[in-house]
């Protein structure tokens, strides 16, 4: 499903080859990923709830959101999901539950469960009493105002991941609100454009075959990166432009669906590796350590080279200038 990085050295292709390494899944993460990425997965076990869902570690409750995103990264990191069971319940029996007690009832949340689902080989037109694809596409032409373009790309790239029709409001939502000053996008319509939402509607626009200005989107990115290859929400910005876990794992997202080689971009990649601490955990920002299971989630699949868009809908590279 997911696009994994050309890092891994032609004598491991083969290798890995021999055992029929198509997919992220039952391939072990040491050999392929970069950083301590068994670490970090033992580490993030630890917050499994009974209900088998994930906090977001601001709450002690199971979260949807993020433990959909903990099932994507435990699963492209080679990972079998159902290895991780809390009191005899998976995070597909979380998932599973929460569909069917109705909470998943936004774009951005039925993005995430069908990225999340995508690998495992459910029925998302009959999950859990729910036709997801039908609720998801509807929920997209509630976001036709533009008001939540993060949880739209959501939406497209969990449609896309599962072979689903994208709704077309979806896609021309996305294009008619680029900044026009700086080419990213902004969290919702009128919003300064940040590299957390431009890096996801990047990746919903490659993954629908989506036509836009390549080129221009990668001069956002360059002028955004910061001289360490990692990257700040908005440069520039009242609350500081370090380099944090999540905006250059995101950005690194976006240049690999977009064909780009991390090596051309001062290693973005190996900057988010520094950010693993002692514990296995990845901290937000360097500058203030701090286990962070947000961070840690959406470091994983970088380091083991993947987006969010499948491999067949990467755009080809287009040179930064």
């Amino acid at each position: 499903m997911f696009k994994r990085s050309m890092r891994i050295v032609i004598a491991l292709t083969t290798v890995l080859a021999a055992f029929g390494f198509v997919a992220p899944v039952g391939v072990n993460a040491q050999a392929v990923c970069l950083a301590d990425v068994p670490a970090a997965i033992k580490w993030l076990s630890a917050f499994q709830n009974d209900d088998g869902g994930f906090t977001n570690g601001f709450a002690p409750e199971s979260d949807f959101g993020t433990t959909a995103d903990t099932q994507v990264a435990i699963t492209t990191a080679g990972d079998e999901i159902g290895d991780y069971v809390k009191a005899g319940k998976t995070t597909l029996d979380y998932l599973t539950d929460q569909v069917m007690a109705g909470k998943a009832d936004t774009a951005g949340k039925l993005g995430k469960l069908l990225l999340a689902l995508a690998n495992t080989g459910a029925s998302v037109s009959e999950f859990a009493t729910h036709n997801l694809i039908a609720e998801t596409q509807a929920a997209i032409e509630k976001l036709a105002d533009a008001s939540d373009l993060y949880s739209l790309a959501y939406a497209v790239l969990g449609l896309k991941a599962v072979g689903a029709e994208v709704p077309e409001v979806a896609i021309t939502t996305l294009l008619e609100n680029q900044v026009a000053e700086s080419h990213g996008w902004g969290f919702a319509k009128g919003n300064a454009a940040d590299t957390n939402t431009t890096a996801l509607v990047v990746q919903a626009l490659v993954a629908a075959g989506a036509e836009f200005d390549k080129a221009a989107v990668l001069e956002y990115f360059k002028a955004a990166q910061n001289e360490d290859g990692g990257f700040p929400y908005q440069k520039p910005s009242d609350y500081g432009t370090d380099s944090d876990a999540n905006s250059t794992a995101g950005v690194s997202q976006a240049l690999i669906a977009l064909g780009e080689s991390l090596e051309d971009w001062n290693n973005p990649d190996q900057a988010l590796a520094t950010f693993q601490q002692a514990n296995g955990s990845f901290t937000f920002q360097l500058a203030a350590p701090a286990d962070s299971i947000l961070a840690t989630v959406q470091a994983i699949p970088v380091l083991c080279g993947n987006s969010l868009v499948s491999e067949e809908a990467t755009a080809e590279a287009t040179p930064a200038q």
